[in-house]
């Protein structure tokens, strides 16, 4: 007990302990208030996208978020198959924890869930990695390593270098913890670069053209505004 106080607190010992309960019933998938809540955001997630008038929607799961979006968005695919149809959505997978469960060989029913979204032909996923998260599964295709091959839906895997876009103490910083080193996804940058998170998620380019071309990034100038070319930026 003294061990999980000192050094545990600076080890996030009490964290990981409940992150692996936590992970176990989500693998087995034996706890009522779990299903519950992919049920709850299963009908959010119906909802908003039937209602939506927006030209993207981007349903963003960082880490243990990306089995609650997976989850919910096959639960939502299983009862309305054709609602990607008229609509553009892209998943952005940020240091995901998809593999992490699903590859428990209890996880049968989690593994079916991710292969139905992993089936949509509408829909782009795409996954953020970087080789400095150790909690991750960095390097790894998750529909090839879930025996998916090939896929339907459009997978781009970005490989991430944050020591080049980040201040050097920052980033020394941050090296110490895995736990800071796990969060830098949704964390800002100090350099502008393509798979920042704040960049896919509320800038001027849709999510499958910084997806696919990072290059498209550079059509925007230090003050934000977007244009439709690169060479008219001074």
């Amino acid at each position: 007990m003294v061990l999980i106080k000192w050094p545990g607190d600076m080890m996030y010992m009490n964290l990981s302990i409940n992150d692996w309960g936590f992970a176990r019933d989500l693998a087995n998938g034996n706890n009522p208030a779990i299903e519950k809540r992919y049920e709850d955001f299963a009908a959010r997630l119906t909802e908003e996208i039937q209602n939506s008038n927006h030209d993207e929607i981007i349903i963003v799961g960082h880490s243990f978020g990306t089995i609650w979006a997976v989850q919910a968005l096959a639960r939502v695919l299983s009862d309305n198959p054709d609602i990607l149809k008229n609509n553009n959505i892209s998943f952005l997978s940020l240091g995901s924890s998809l593999l992490k469960m699903n590859l428990v060989p209890a996880a049968e029913k989690m593994r079916e869930m991710s292969k139905i979204v992993m089936s949509q032909k509408n829909l782009l996923w795409d996954e953020t990695q970087t080789h400095i998260d150790l909690i991750a599964f960095h390097g790894t295709d998750p529909a090839l390593t879930l025996n998916l091959n090939p896929p339907q839906t459009e997978i781009q895997i970005q490989e991430v270098r944050y020591s080049r876009v980040m201040d050097k103490q920052r980033y020394r910083k941050m090296r110490k913890s895995f736990y800071r080193s796990h969060r830098q996804y949704i964390m800002y940058q100090d350099i502008r670069c393509h798979f920042d998170f704040f960049l896919k998620s509320f800038g001027p380019i849709p999510l499958r053209d910084l997806a696919r071309k990072p290059e498209t990034m550079n059509r925007i100038d230090n003050e934000g505004r977007l244009h439709d070319d690169p060479q008219e930026i001074k």
